[in-house]
């Protein structure tokens, strides 16, 4: 993916490990996102 260095700093705060594997393996390994629906009272 390209970036600026100070975008890709962010990334590591969305995507953990993203660093680590090369794009294209690290969607193969995680491809599902996950949500967590909370109650505002």
């Amino acid at each position: 993916m390209l970036a600026y260095e100070s975008q890709k700093r962010n990334l590591a705060k969305i995507w953990p490990y993203y660093s680590l594997y090369p794009h294209w393996l690290y969607f193969k390994i995680f491809d599902k996102e996950y949500f967590r629906e909370i109650t505002v009272k």
